[in-house]
């Protein structure tokens, strides 16, 4: 692996958004380090520092949405993107093949994609679904189709509020679109305000004549970046200069997440450690910023109070109070409503600021300050929702089988 010397590495703020694609097992891409069940790949990625899994999905039909949802949740992590591509290498569904039921069939289930989207508050990509020119077809009617199915998704998604990105692919997968020039023309073309580019450096490095200007010059467009090295492996393995490549992209004001598409080589878990190691090597390292979460006592006029049985590790089984962790951009007061709501099915009104507990040992995935709030319900029904298995009211409290430092919230709030 490369080491760059201290005078080559870039200064500035520390990279905090980086992800890694993952699938399911049946994936046939080669170019996934972590590929199997989800609850597996999703805690490795967590553990390795990434912030973010980009989901290789073929189908959302076949996948267990809340298991992910859940899982996603615990670990505090970003999905920042849906990959579409295996809808074509393993259907053979896209937006130019000469059967008109194929187009509709890969419209479609981008569709499907777009609705699972919006509930990770994800992209969906455009890579290979929109396929080639095939044998038989003028290329300029390819075109018309992969446009007209373009508009038709990007309305879709508008009303949904997601947005597409286009992935230029080299010319050994496609002659549709292989550069940042070609999908600027096209999503100019479509005209929809909800497509942008996303640029992956293995096939910019086959396909642009300068990386550093392509960058800069498709700058206003990017919304995602696929990293990976010249020869399809993790970064720091291939002769790509990514020092260069983020720090420009830090420079023109890109503030998406940058994601790992490569060979599970040496190994899958070498790969995707390998890869996250380098380029903390070249200063870009994560943040070890603590984690904002927020908890509620919910107390009724009885002087009950709710408790959730959490249905996830840590603490898998025991009680807890409902609480989780603030969305960026939310409001403590914001998260607080929503994390009642979500894993009580009560709505709330918050009555009173208890205090801030930040023991950095008191979550074992690591270092989390919780705002406490006091609540009183106001509306809904109790149930057990969310990453909560049980729900229930209770006065006597044991506080030795409380989660995380719970029993200390609850004793020096006099309950």
């Amino acid at each position: 692996m490369k080491i760059l010397s201290e005078e080559r590495r870039p200064s500035g703020r520390d990279m905090e958004n980086l992800s890694i694609v993952i699938s399911t097992p049946d994936a046939r891409f080669p170019a996934l380090a972590l590929r199997g069940d989800f609850p597996t790949s999703i805690k490795t990625a967590s553990e390795l520092g990434y912030q973010g899994v980009e989901l290789a999905i073929r189908d959302p039909k076949l996948v267990d949405e809340q298991q992910i949802k859940a899982l996603i949740k615990t670990y505090n992590l970003k999905v920042p993107a849906l990959g579409t591509g295996q809808a074509y290498g393993q259907e053979g569904l896209s937006f130019s093949h000469p059967s008109k039921e194929i187009r509709e069939r890969a419209k479609e289930r981008i569709y499907e994609q777009i609705k699972f989207a919006r509930r990770f508050k994800s992209l969906v990509i455009i890579g290979l679904i929109r396929g080639k020119t095939e044998k038989g077809v003028r290329k300029e009617q390819a075109k018309a189709w992969v446009r007209e199915n373009l508009i038709e998704c990007a309305r879709f998604g508008q009303k949904r509020r997601v947005a597409l990105v286009i992935e230029p692919l080299n010319r050994y997968e496609t002659d549709l679109v292989n550069t940042l020039k070609e999908g600027l023309e096209l999503i100019k073309e479509v005209g929809e305000p909800n497509i942008f580019l996303l640029a992956d450096t293995f096939h910019m490095n086959i396909e642009e004549e300068d990386i550093i200007r392509s960058l800069v010059e498709a700058k206003d467009y990017l919304k995602h970046i696929h990293l990976a090295d010249s020869n399809r492996l993790f970064p720091g393995s291939g002769h790509l200069n990514f020092a260069e490549i983020i720090s420009t992209l830090k420079e023109v004001g890109y503030q998406g997440f940058f994601s790992l598409e490569i060979l599970p080589r040496p190994s899958p878990y070498k790969s995707a450690k390998y890869g996250i190691e380098y380029l903390k090597e070249i200063k870009f390292k994560t943040y070890k910023n603590p984690a904002l979460t927020v908890d509620v006592i919910i107390e009724y006029p009885d002087n009950s109070i709710v408790l959730i049985k959490r249905l996830n590790p840590p603490f898998k089984g025991r009680w807890a109070l409902p609480g989780g962790f603030v969305e960026y951009g939310e409001r403590v007061e914001s998260a607080a409503l929503r994390e009642a709501e979500e894993e009580t099915g009560l709505k709330v009104k918050l009555e009173e600021l208890l205090g801030v507990y930040s023991d950095p040992k008191r979550d074992p995935r690591g270092h989390t300050v919780s705002v406490i709030f006091k609540a009183k319900p106001v509306g809904g029904k109790l149930k057990a929702a969310s990453d909560a298995k049980e729900v229930k009211r209770v006065k006597k409290i044991r506080l030795s089988q409380l989660a995380f430092d719970h029993h200390q919230i609850l004793k020096e709030a006099g309950l």
